[in-house]
């Protein structure tokens, strides 16, 4: 149904990045540019389904090198128009300083990108 296309991030977001960022220093602006894929027949399931829209959310958990700690208070929310082509949003973080890792979840399920199957992530923030 619906995959990630793509997960980019960035330090702007007027204009898609060429590349992908993996480390920013603080005080950098962060965005998460995130593609979806989501055919004509995925669009037919959710409209038999009456859904105008795709209802994503953003992820973020520290790292500390053990175990990755979600971190609730920087969830966020997006709705894509399914009509809408491209199907892309750019989303800010604020991130303090150490490893995150990223995850897209639409409706309960995380989601992972088509081509890979990669669900999760990373991006450092350097003091």
């Amino acid at each position: 149904m619906v995959h990630l296309s793509k997960v980019l991030f960035t330090d702007q977001d007027t204009k898609p990045p060429l590349l992908n960022l993996t480390s920013f220093r603080m005080g950098q602006n962060v965005w998460v540019w995130v593609d979806l894929r989501c055919p004509e027949a995925c669009r037919a399931q959710l409209a038999s389904f009456g859904e105008s829209e795709i209802p994503l959310s953003l992820y973020w958990y520290f790292d500390p090198g053990a175990s990755p700690v979600l971190r609730e208070d920087l969830k966020t929310d997006r709705a894509f128009k399914a009509s809408a082509l491209p199907l892309r949003v750019v989303i800010p973080a604020r991130l303090t300083p150490g490893n995150w890792i990223a995850e897209i979840a639409y409706g309960p399920d995380r989601i992972c990108t088509w081509d890979d199957q990669r669900c999760s992530f990373r991006v450092r923030m350097i003091p």
